[in-house]
């Protein structure tokens, strides 16, 4: 699509185009009626009407050529600023295109960034459920340990009722056998 200024451009030099068209049609018309009315080159003119219209034609022609110049110049401007924009315009898109080709190779390492830290996320997630699973059995374990301790913590009151027993059942057999003993040295 062309730029509101390169279609200016455009119209500017159709129209400096038939402007020089037209100048070369009333060129070749003056020619012709000047082979048509004028006399040849070394007759002499008999008519002073046709000197003047010859002269008129001849000063006709050369504001003519002199507007065609000054259009051929301007439309040689137009053609180098078109040749400009066009290299600005090329420039510009080899920018473009560089400026894509960052963008894509930075968006392909981004890429890649995100797949490491989704695969670490995963790996991560991965060792998470196993220490879960590991954190699950030490907690049914300490439960075991908690019950297996307060088995033992009976089990050692009910031994320790029982030394405690022995150890009264001792001390009175003791004590009864020293009474018995005392008792048959007194007799």
């Amino acid at each position: 699509m062309l730029s509101p200024y390169k279609i200016k451009l455009k119209i500017r030099l159709n129209k400096l185009e038939k402007i020089a068209d037209e100048a070369e049609t009333l060129c070749n018309l003056l020619d012709a009626r000047c082979l048509g009315k004028c006399c040849l080159p070394g007759t002499k003119i008999l008519v002073t009407s046709q000197a003047n219209d010859a002269h008129r034609l001849e000063g006709e022609i050369a504001r003519l050529t002199a507007a065609a110049e000054v259009k051929e110049g301007e439309i040689a401007a137009l053609e180098r600023t078109v040749g400009a924009l066009k290299e600005a315009e090329e420039a510009a898109a080899r920018a473009s295109a560089q400026r894509e080709d960052d963008l894509r190779k930075r968006n392909s390492l981004l890429v890649d960034k995100i797949r490491e830290k989704d695969d670490a996320l995963m790996e991560l997630g991965e060792r998470n459920s196993s220490l879960e699973e590991e954190i699950i059995k030490l907690t049914d374990a300490l439960a075991l340990l908690k019950e297996r301790n307060a088995v033992l913590e009976g089990e050692k009151k009910n031994a320790a009722a029982v030394l405690r027993a022995i150890a009264l059942g001792a001390v009175s057999a003791g004590a009864a056998a020293v009474t018995a003993v005392y008792l048959h040295r007194r007799r």
